[in-house]
């Protein structure tokens, strides 16, 4: 018992700190911190869900896996991990993609890249639909129970 009572505390402490991290960057996505870096090159909106994908994986923590809202959490970050992923695939700078296959061209290799951010995007979305899907099946199916 004392082992699950530490290991609840612990996760409570890095639900806090996940939380406090996210507010901290939405703070900067809304120019509330100051924020001069000339090597930033994401809109404050993608910085901005970034934290959000944080607090709310802080909130999932303290919550606990039983909460009737996991699902919902679960689908809004997985959303926002699409939507980061689909903007670096889409509008991401050609210099910000490193590395690739050495005997391909340089521009295939930038292609190859989007693609699989493209990709990525496409397998977070569609886990936050299935996502979406399971919180409104649970809720449907408790509200039937109860009306019975």
């Amino acid at each position: 018992m004392e082992q699950r009572s530490a290991r609840r505390k612990t996760i409570n402490k890095l639900g806090w700190l996940f939380i406090g991290v996210g507010l901290t960057v939405m703070a900067l996505a809304l120019g509330l911190l100051p924020l001069d870096d000339p090597y930033f090159t994401a809109p404050r909106w993608i910085v901005g869900i970034g934290g959000a994908i944080f607090a709310m994986a802080g909130l999932m923590m303290l919550l606990g896996e039983q909460s009737p809202v996991n699902n919902l959490l679960a689908a809004f970050l997985l959303t926002g991990m699409g939507l980061i992923v689909g903007w670096v695939g889409l509008f991401g700078s050609d210099e910000g993609f490193s590395g690739g296959l050495p005997f391909l061209p340089e521009t295939v290799n930038i292609s190859l890249a989007r693609g699989l951010f493209g990709m990525g995007a496409m397998i977070c979305l569609l886990m936050a639909a299935y996502a979406f899907k399971l919180q409104f099946e649970n809720k449907n199916t408790v509200d039937r129970e109860s009306k019975d």
